[in-house]
C-alpha cells in the first residue's frame, strides 16, 4: 500500500480520478509513437490507485511517479491493475 506507480513512457494524461465501484481511483495515459512512419497511438490504464499526482492535460514523463499503489477503496489487497 502506497509504493509508487510509475509512468510506462511519455504521454498526456486524458484521465486521472476515481473510476467508480472496483477501480478506486485510475489514470489513463495517451502515448503516440511512429510505426513504419505513421504515427499511432496506445493507452495504458492505472487503476485501483491510493493517490494520484497528476491531473487530466498533463504531460508526464516515462519514469515519473503519477500515483501509489491502493486498494480500490478496501475491495482488494494492495496490488496494481495495468
Amino acid at each position: 500500500m502506497g509504493d509508487p506507480t510509475y509512468a510506462v513512457a511519455d504521454g498526456r494524461v486524458l484521465l486521472a480520478r476515481g473510476g467508480g465501484p472496483g477501480w478506486g481511483n485510475v489514470i489513463i495515459v495517451l502515448h503516440a509513437f511512429l510505426e513504419n512512419g505513421v504515427r499511432q497511438y496506445v493507452q495504458s490504464y492505472y487503476g485501483h490507485c491510493d493517490t494520484i499526482l497528476v491531473s487530466a492535460g498533463d504531460d508526464v514523463h516515462r519514469g515519473q511517479q503519477i500515483a501509489t499503489i491502493g486498494t480500490a477503496n478496501g475491495r482488494y489487497f494492495a496490488h496494481f491493475a495495468f
